[in-house]
């Protein structure tokens, strides 16, 4: 796990806010050498956006909802894996995961091919466009977890 994680752009469900994420000892040491390290930090329109979203998530429960989800489909990763040999580490966290493609898992050698072939077979329009709310209730029929 990273110590920092910064986001940004369109965080607010499309209004420009920015965030960072970190333990609270860090943020403490941060806070006790820097007041401020933002240029536009305050803002009320974008903080209310922030909260308002904040709330929306926290209320809906989908924190909890990206960690069930994303542990269903990493256990589908792992499932791939068995049956292709080219499907190497799967590692992440919530919605937040992947699996490296190899070409052999004794050398770990990448699969660089595979992988463009790969991203370039999702990125056409008549595959299922995975999104976290519709994914809790549509996972197990999508087709790009049964690949």
């Amino acid at each position: 796990m990273p110590d920092i994680v910064t986001m940004g752009k369109p965080m607010a469900n499309g209004h420009p806010v920015g965030g960072v994420v970190t333990t609270q000892a860090i943020m403490t040491r941060f806070r006790e050498a820097f007041r401020y390290f933002n240029t536009f930090g305050g803002n009320p329109v974008s903080c209310a956006a922030a909260m308002a979203l904040l709330e929306e998530m926290e209320a809906e429960g989908l924190q909890a909802q990206a960690t069930r989800v994303g542990a269903y489909c990493q256990d589908k990763l792992v499932k791939l894996g068995e049956k292709h040999a080219c499907i190497s580490d799967i590692r992440g966290g919530g919605m937040i995961f992947g699996a490296e493609l190899v070409t052999s898992r004794d050398t770990e050698a990448p699969a660089s091919a595979l992988c463009a072939k790969v991203v370039n077979e999702i990125a056409r329009p008549r595959h299922f466009a995975f999104k976290p709310r519709a994914a809790q209730e549509h996972a197990e029929n999508s087709p790009a977890i049964a690949v």
